[in-house]
């Protein structure tokens, strides 16, 4: 649940990080390496407790079943679709709530 809220705001950062004009691989705290957002991983940094918050908050207010997940042949564990629709728009509201 977490690597989700991270997509969503390296995702939200990088469009913000671009249309303000900015390389969004030009970083320099995190390794520079072809095709690494690393000026966006950079940016995104300060807000990730603020994911941290939105998906324990989630977590907690839910009541998870063994239809919420799904176990691949190479023994990873993966959120279901459904899931992951209710997180995705949970992260939304309330990470835009608290900006």
């Amino acid at each position: 649940m977490l690597n989700y809220g991270y997509a969503i705001l390296e995702s939200q950062t990088r469009v913000q990080t671009v249309s303000d004009g900015f390389d969004p691989l030009a970083g320099i705290y995190h390794e520079v390496s072809e095709g690494t957002p690393s000026n966006v991983l950079n940016v995104m940094e300060p807000d990730r407790p603020r994911i941290d918050r939105a998906v324990l908050e989630f977590a907690l207010s839910q009541t998870f079943s063994m239809k919420d997940f799904y176990l691949r042949k190479d023994g990873v564990c993966r959120i279901g679709a459904e899931l992951v629709r209710n997180l995705v728009v949970n992260l939304q509201l309330r990470t835009y709530r608290t900006k």
